[in-house]
């Protein structure tokens, strides 16, 4: 994260290393007070910016809270699982789910193309803890390369305090 003033931004993406083939020219506005998270989403023909805002929640420093983000542009609509429970359905390209709360501790996820219930994702050892704020991204590509996998960050309001904050 880097902090800005509410305003206007040019964003300009590069393919790593290069400086000279520009993939994508955009403006973007901010505004005061939120924070944001940019993700360059697409695919290498066809780049696009996708921004999110990271949301405070309530009871978030006695709870743990995730969401979900279908940022793979080639696939079906994803179920999700926790722990072998379904949280999402038929989540599609671009869709972000609302936040869940989740209890602390180690849980598993899945990830299945709700087409055919074919998993693409497994990932037995992801960590919560209370007081977190976490966005799941699923990324890259079903049926190519770079494959499907899932980002796990921490939400900028996890740790980033605004004015409008309590």
């Amino acid at each position: 994260y880097i902090p800005a003033k509410s305003g206007v931004y040019n964003v300009q993406i590069y393919p790593a290393g290069n400086h000279t083939e520009q993939l994508l020219d955009i403006r973007i506005k901010t505004e005061p007070d939120k924070i944001y998270t940019a993700a360059a989403i697409g695919t290498i023909n066809n780049v696009e910016l996708e921004v999110f805002e990271d949301k405070y929640l309530e009871d978030s420093a006695s709870n743990a809270y995730m969401r979900f983000a279908n940022l793979s542009p080639d696939s079906p609509g994803l179920n999700i699982f926790i722990d072998d429970v379904p949280v999402v359905y038929d989540l599609q390209y671009l869709e972000v789910t609302d936040y869940l709360k989740l209890s602390d501790g180690k849980h598993t996820m899945k990830v299945e193309r709700a087409d055919n219930n074919e998993r693409v994702i497994s990932h037995p050892n992801m960590v919560l803890k209370n007081g977190y704020i976490y966005t799941s991204y699923m990324v890259g590509l079903v049926n190519g390369e770079p494959f499907i996998q899932v980002l796990i960050p921490l939400d900028g309001s996890s740790y980033i305090k605004t004015n409008d904050q309590d």
